[in-house]
């Protein structure tokens, strides 16, 4: 997790280059299509595990905030207002309604 941040920094400036290609990826692939056969199977190659980094990197992504939202949560309910106070009443609630607080 710690080199997530940097890992996705060298993707976005991978993909922003394949963007920024004249035409786009669409026209890289038929332009690398054009390369002697070794040359274009390693560059297709190339271009294959970019798109596999990407797809992996945005699971990442929603790991990682999957995974903060649960702390979040898990935090939020190791608090002592997240209980019911000693009286049976529900924290936060003014005469039986919950406040705009909660």
């Amino acid at each position: 997790m710690n080199r997530l941040p940097a890992a996705l920094d060298l993707t976005n400036v991978a993909l922003d280059a394949i963007n920024q290609y004249p035409g786009g990826a669409e026209k890289l692939k038929k332009d690398i299509g054009q390369f002697p056969e070794n040359q274009k199977q390693r560059l297709m190659g190339l271009l294959d595990e970019a798109s596999v980094n990407h797809q992996i990197n945005g699971d990442l992504i929603r790991l990682a905030m999957q995974r903060s939202a649960a702390m979040q949560s898990f935090i939020a309910q190791q608090a002592p207002s997240a209980t019911y106070d000693s009286e049976g009443g529900v924290p936060g609630s003014v005469g039986g309604v919950l406040s705009r607080k909660v």
